[in-house]
């Protein structure tokens, strides 16, 4: 018995040990990233130290603007062409995929964890596609795949999937045109 629960623990606490070590990682660079004045000719140095931090980016033609937090910089992948206004927050440890040529407007929030009991989070990968903008002010929710070529309005909730279509809008969001 006590075998066993020396190796529960030993498992537990590496766990732990990896995530918070990512997390920290994650923080300093964001930290530093959002330090830098928020001009267009930095987003290049901006774009290195989000490499840095884990971000799967191309730091060539991303640019993201400053008040940025994310809990794991390593589960966000982004492919070209990424536009990111002020004020992105993303939560959670769940993975992010972005497609080539986004745009995401300020204040959206991007949540990957559901609280479904106490003991334990239920943690969803988020899935978006090529040439999305995603209007100020959106909350995408857990488990949420966008297509390609899709406009989702300003102050929308995200539920689910959305893979055809032009405009959604909406709480949640719902096919518009």
């Amino acid at each position: 018995m006590v075998k066993k629960i020396k190796k529960f623990l030993m498992y537990e606490l590496k766990n732990i040990y990896s995530i918070d070590v990512l997390r920290l990682r994650s923080r300093i660079f964001i930290g530093l990233f959002n330090i830098f004045p928020d001009l267009y000719c930095l987003r290049y140095i901006k774009n290195i130290l989000l490499a840095c931090g884990g971000m799967n980016i191309s730091i060539y033609s991303t640019y993201i603007k400053n008040n940025f937090y994310s809990d794991m910089l390593s589960n966000i992948n982004s492919k070209q062409g990424l536009f990111v206004n002020s004020n992105l927050y993303i939560e959670g440890l769940g993975a992010i995929e972005i497609g080539s040529g986004v745009q995401i407007g300020p204040n959206v929030q991007f949540l990957t964890t559901n609280h479904k009991n106490r003991n334990k989070d239920d943690i969803s990968n988020i899935k978006i596609g090529d040439n999305v903008w995603i209007g100020g002010g959106c909350i995408i929710l857990p488990g949420c795949e966008i297509g390609d070529n899709i406009n989702i309005a300003a102050g929308s909730v995200v539920k689910g999937k959305i893979l055809d279509g032009r405009l959604y809008a909406g709480n949640p969001a719902i096919q518009k045109r």
